[in-house]
């Protein structure tokens, strides 16, 4: 049982990696969201839960960050 237990934090933490890297590789913010919403749906332990809504924050910024150079591109266009 303990090799078990620890076999399953590995893929925990192995899952957890993954996730960083995922919302990282996004283009973007609508990209995220979708992925997050698809995610809900999945049955898993409770830290990645917890990862995966705090992408939230991540989305956010990213939608800023979106909403700055098109309104960036705008003023120049306009």
């Amino acid at each position: 049982m303990h090799k078990f237990g620890d076999q399953v934090t590995q893929i925990e933490e192995m899952a957890r990696l993954f996730i960083d890297t995922s919302f990282k590789k996004l283009r973007s913010a609508e990209g995220a969201f979708d992925l997050l919403q698809n995610f809900k749906s999945v049955k898993s332990r409770q830290s990645i839960n917890e990862q995966m809504m705090g992408k939230f924050n991540d989305i956010l910024e990213q939608y800023s960050k979106e909403v700055e150079m098109i309104n960036e591109i705008f003023n120049t266009n306009k």
